[in-house]
């Protein structure tokens, strides 16, 4: 189907239209109201003086709805939806976000590769329970970068479609940011953690050894670890659900 809507406000006209390949009549329709809402909210734009249709932040923020529709209907992960808007907010639309999506070259995305490059951590970084901590700013590791073009280039693809662009910018163009790679961490090895566990069963309570096994096993914070209860358990299916955490 290729969906075409003309809509007529006042003095202005508004024309639109989007090409969908293997869709069905009702998504067709769907496509087709959702096309009329669209050319409402720009004509409402239009009106206090603003063009909201050519920005990236606009269609990102689009995609980001879309997003959360797909996670609803399970077809993408809540770590996945997640992950895409923190890369955006973070690593996209501070460069990118004022960009005409029209007038959006393979060129812009490689200078924005160097802008990554230049990029660091800022020196303030939130935790969970909203409380901040001080950290050095140094450059982002490459594979938190990639993570942020894998992003980047899923929404290119949404992108194409969507805004009807005659070529996908992100298609031909190869991920060569220069960053340092991810620092190893240090962990305990096999050897410790058996003497960790051997030394475990001296103690009084036996329901040490139990903590550090779940602890070890499920790569645990020791806050989800207080955080459990009994009914996280299922004894018949072997499994512990990690859904919680103490942060007071």
């Amino acid at each position: 189907y290729a969906v075409r809507l003309q809509l007529t406000i006042g003095s202005l006209t508004i024309n639109k239209r989007k090409l969908l390949p293997g869709a069905s009549k009702a998504e067709a329709l769907i496509a087709l109201e959702r096309l009329r809402e669209e050319a409402k909210q720009e004509a409402e734009a239009s009106s206090r003086g603003e063009d909201p249709r050519a920005t990236l932040t606009v269609f990102v923020r689009r995609w980001m709805k879309e997003l959360g529709i797909r996670k609803a209907d399970g077809e993408i992960t809540v770590k996945t939806t997640e992950t895409h808007i923190a890369n955006m907010e973070r690593f996209v639309l501070p460069y990118l976000g004022a960009f005409d999506v029209f007038e959006l070259k393979p060129k812009d995305l490689k200078q924005w590769m160097f802008w990554l490059s230049e990029l660091k951590r800022p020196a303030i970084r939130k935790a969970r329970n909203k409380r901040t901590y001080p950290q050095e700013p140094l450059p982002y590791a490459k594979a938190t970068l990639a993570g942020a073009w894998r992003t980047l280039r899923a929404f290119c693809g949404w992108l194409t479609v969507e805004a009807d662009l005659p070529r996908n910018p992100a298609r031909e163009i190869r991920f060569t940011v220069k960053a340092a790679p991810a620092k190893a961490k240090a962990t305990l090895t096999q050897d410790e953690v058996a003497k960790l566990l051997e030394a475990a069963k001296q103690d009084r309570d036996p329901n040490v050894r139990m903590l550090m096994l779940i602890f070890l096993s499920g790569a645990m914070r020791a806050s989800e670890l207080s955080a459990l209860t009994r009914d996280d358990v299922d004894f018949e299916k072997g499994t512990i659900t990690i859904s919680k955490s103490f942060v007071e």
